[in-house]
């Protein structure tokens, strides 16, 4: 019994605690670029297809990015 209002006592202040509102701000960045290179002296020419995407979320207190970079 003493266990259980010990407990009990121990969780009350965060019963008092109310909830703040959370501003929610979306983040969002894409690039694509091409490359070609053309060398006297080189019998093969180069291309490149480079994709870079960067998408998330930031809050007041935290932010969380996914970023995505691959090339074809």
């Amino acid at each position: 019994m003493t266990r259980t209002l010990l407990f009990l006592l121990a969780l009350a202040p965060a019963a008092t605690a109310h909830a703040q509102a959370v501003q929610i701000k979306p983040l969002g960045e894409a690039r694509l670029r091409y490359e070609a290179v053309d060398q006297d002296g080189l019998a093969a020419n180069a291309e490149a297809h480079a994709h870079y995407n960067a998408d998330g979320f930031a809050t007041d207190t935290d932010k969380f990015l996914l970023q995505l970079d691959w090339t074809l």
